[in-house]
C-alpha cells in the first residue's frame, strides 16, 4: 500500500518474449519502483502468479504493493492465449503434471524480469490460490530453468502427503 499522499506505482501493460512450448502471444503486467522513493535501482525482482480469476484489480494490486515495497514486479497472464474459460483447464492441467504452457510462460516472465536493467538479477516468486501450487513447485531445488531466491504460497494446494512433498524437493 503506498504511503498517504504518495500516488500509487503505476504498472504498464508489457508483451513477454514467449518459449518455446509457451503461449504463442503472451503479456503481463509490469511494476517498477519509484525512483524518488527507491532509489535509482537495480531492485531485486519478483514474479507474481496470479489466481484463477486471472489479472485482475486484486492481483494488480498486489504487483502494486510489491513495487511500492522496492522490488520490480512482472507477472505474466497465463490467461493470454485466450482467456480464462480456454485456459483454465489447460493451466490446472501443466500445474498437475509440473510442466507445460503455464511453466513456459511463468519461465518467460522470470528471463524477461531477469534481463530488465531495473533488475538486479535476484528473483522471488510468489503466487495466489492457483498461483500459489505454481510457486510452490517452482521453489523446488532440482526445478531446472526456475533458480528464484525465494517462494511465497499464499493460499496454494499443498502436497497431499510426505511422498508428494518429497517429489517437489526431490
Amino acid at each position: 500500500m503506498p504511503a498517504r499522499g504518495v500516488p500509487p506505482v503505476r504498472l504498464r501493460e508489457v508483451p513477454l518474449v514467449p518459449r518455446p512450448g509457451g503461449s504463442p502471444e503472451l503479456r503481463g503486467v509490469l511494476g517498477v519502483p519509484d525512483r524518488d522513493r527507491h532509489g535509482d535501482g537495480p531492485w531485486p525482482g519478483v514474479v507474481v502468479v496470479h489466481e484463477a480469476f486471472g489479472v485482475d484489480d486484486v492481483m494488480r494490486r498486489q504487483v502494486e504493493r510489491l513495487a511500492d515495497a522496492g522490488y520490480v514486479v512482472l507477472m505474466p497472464d497465463l490467461f493470454s492465449a485466450g482467456g480464462a474459460r480456454k485456459c483454465l483447464t489447460a493451466t490446472f492441467r501443466a500445474l498437475a503434471a509440473g510442466h507445460g504452457r503455464a511453466f513456459e510462460d511463468v519461465e518467460a516472465a522470470r528471463a524477461q524480469l531477469v534481463a530488465l536493467a531495473e533488475c538486479t538479477g535476484r528473483v522471488g516468486v510468489i503466487g495466489f490460490c492457483m498461483g500459489g501450487a505454481f510457486a510452490l513447485q517452482l521453489a523446488s531445488p532440482s526445478r531446472p530453468g526456475g533458480d528464484y531466491a525465494a517462494s511465497s504460497v499464499n493460499y496454494g494446494q499443498l502436497p497431499r502427503d510426505d511422498a508428494e512433498l518429497d517429489a517437489l524437493l526431490a
